[in-house]
């Protein structure tokens, strides 16, 4: 359902604008996992194993979605040294933002550190560092952070990206 949502097309101003495969699954998710937490019997019991299993390979499966999409195309602009610019960029982008919400958040907005960190993970899209931060806290307490920063990322970097195609 996702895959086919994705490809729906609405033109604008004769744009044409369409979510795409990883943005049609990742909203019909969100959908879904909003039906069933209103109606737990929505979809049928599942186990905690089942249910861990396809959080993970979803998750794993729109990052393989994404990476083959966008993948060539990147691969075919890595030239000379605009390579050690990107790569400078990339640290850059993956350091300083979780670091300035990390301050800003203990000592601007004074939040316990443990939500703190789940925010943060969220805010990168991390599952691996909730999960992290939760051994590290030995709580799920993290958890509490994560959810909006993560939808709120998702959706600002799927417009965003789109933005950026059409414009380039």
């Amino acid at each position: 359902m996702g895959y086919v949502f994705g490809h729906l097309s609405v033109t604008v101003a004769g744009i044409p604008f369409a979510l795409g495969t990883s943005a049609g699954c990742m909203l019909t998710g969100i959908v879904f996992s909003f039906l069933r937490t209103r109606n737990p019997a929505f979809g049928g019991p599942m186990s905690e194993g089942a249910r861990s299993f396809l959080q993970d390979i979803g998750l794993n499966l729109f990052v393989a979605v994404l990476a083959a999409t966008v993948g060539p195309k990147i691969l075919a602009s890595f030239q000379g040294i605009i390579v050690i610019k990107i790569a400078l960029l990339g640290v850059t982008a993956a350091l300083v933002p979780p670091l300035l919400a990390w301050l800003y958040g203990l000592y601007i907005r004074k939040m316990n550190p443990a939500i703190l960190a789940g925010a943060c993970a969220g805010g990168r899209n991390s599952t691996p560092a909730m999960k992290g931060a939760q051994d590290a806290t030995q709580s799920d307490m993290p958890a509490i952070g994560y959810p909006v920063p993560y939808a709120l990322t998702s959706v600002l970097v799927l417009i965003l990206g789109y933005i950026a195609m059409v414009i380039s």
